[in-house]
């Protein structure tokens, strides 16, 4: 019954292979992936990571495309119409109006919101003595203003009592070392080339905020900092003494409709990213599904908390992906190959034992001829079944558990050969 069972499972593997080879390479499981990503300006930390996931991604042979916007009111714009799948949104500025159209897929870093002054100006530690001042709130549309213009809101200053300007932050910088404005507000990671720039400005101070912890009671989407002196640049002591931030989120957000096996890739990509962010990190791995304003998409949640599976550590991501589909097949395919299995141990006993019932045909023959009346012939017989008995014992090859049978045939052709010999 070995042999049985040795064959029958040869058989189903081999099946399962050429099945499962025809699966693998055939054009409708072969993904051409692409991803189209919405960030702010290029001057922005959005922009230079959507550079490294696409550098990333196409490795993997997925394009990216990337869409500049004027900051997270386009970008969620361009999303619930679907014109881009992936978005940057600044924590604290999503569309309740869109939000049912989008899924998260993580957080990514904390950005903190820095307010710079002149160093000339009066110490400023609150924003409600902001009011009356020339305030830079970045571009229409962008994080920055949805913030500046909330927390400025809170504390009772609005355009009708102060003068609220929408420009960039290079344009703001410019403007408040030459005095044309006072204030300037500016939402962006710590990592920025252009924060380090304005931190390193001799002319700028940057402002503390007294009262941050209140601003994180009151706004759940922003998180207090104490940022003790030196933090930036020990070197040149930046900042020259402790300053207490706020800070929000950066989320990456994704329309209902896109592909859960692109997620995973695109997430795998997005860590590799982001996994070593330090600054303003709270001991948080990012990226995290903390701080979500919209709730987070299925698949994007399974890989934050579990990670690369077994077989995306061992294959490449599409290999893996589609071996973790056609195991998914596996369960109707065994089922359709019990049937099979069922039949084929009838079928291999009917060959064997087809090996040792052939020759009774011509052993009924010959014993036939020998009950005749006119049976004289008893050499010629005898010759027969001698030549017959060892043609049998040459060419019938049967495994042991039929021998009995084999065994069985040879004493009938034997038993035979004595009525023979008793008539002679």
């Amino acid at each position: 019954m070995q042999y049985i069972y040795r064959w029958a499972w040869l058989l189903s593997v081999l099946v399962l292979l050429g099945f499962g080879f025809w699966f693998l390479n055939t054009p409708d499981t072969k993904v051409k992936g692409e991803i189209r990503i919405a960030t702010a300006s290029k001057s922005g930390m959005y922009y230079q990571h959507a550079l490294a996931y696409k550098r990333l991604l196409e490795k993997e042979k997925v394009k990216v495309s990337i869409t500049l916007t004027a900051g997270s009111k386009e970008a969620q714009k361009l999303l619930y119409e679907e014109k881009v799948d992936i978005a940057f949104i600044q924590g604290g500025t999503v569309d309740s109006n869109m939000s049912e159209k989008f899924e998260s897929l993580a957080s990514i870093y904390f950005e903190p919101l820095w307010i710079f002054s002149k160093k000339s100006q009066d110490d400023i530690d609150q924003a409600s003595e902001l009011m009356g001042k020339r305030i830079a709130i970045g571009l229409s549309g962008s994080g920055t203003e949805q913030l500046a213009r909330r927390l400025l809101a809170i504390n009772g200053i609005d355009e009708s009592n102060t003068h609220l300007l929408l420009m960039d932050t290079l344009e703001a910088q410019k403007s408040l070392n030459q005095g044309e404005i006072d204030i300037l507000f500016v939402v962006i990671s710590p990592h920025s080339k252009i924060i380090k720039a304005l931190l390193h400005d001799d002319n700028l101070r940057l402002m503390t905020l007294r009262r941050a912890k209140a601003y994180e009671m009151n706004f759940p989407f922003l998180t207090h900092f104490s940022v003790p002196e030196g933090s930036f640049d020990l070197r040149n002591n930046v900042p020259d003494e402790d300053i207490q931030l706020i800070a929000t989120v950066a989320t990456l957000l994704a329309h209902k409709n896109f592909r859960p096996e692109l997620i995973r890739l695109f997430l795998r990509e997005v860590k590799d990213v982001h996994e070593k962010e330090l600054l303003f990190s709270k001991n948080i791995q990012f990226p995290s599904t903390r701080y979500l304003e919209v709730p987070i998409n299925e698949s994007a949640n399974l890989y934050l908390s579990k990670g690369d599976s077994w077989l995306e550590k061992i294959f490449p991501y599409w290999v893996a992906y589609n071996i973790n589909k056609f195991k998914l097949l596996l369960i109707p395919l065994l089922t359709l190959f019990l049937p099979l299995l069922k039949g084929i141990i009838p079928f291999y006993q009917w060959r064997i034992r087809r090996r040792i019932y052939h020759w009774y045909k011509d052993l009924i023959e010959i014993e036939g001829r020998l009950l005749s009346p006119e049976f004289n012939e008893h050499t010629q017989y005898k010759e027969e079944l001698e030549a017959l008995l060892l043609e049998i014992l040459s060419q019938t090859k049967v495994p042991l558990s039929y021998a009995g049978e084999l065994y069985d045939l040879k004493e009938h052709v034997e038993f035979v050969l004595e009525r023979i010999k008793i008539r002679e």
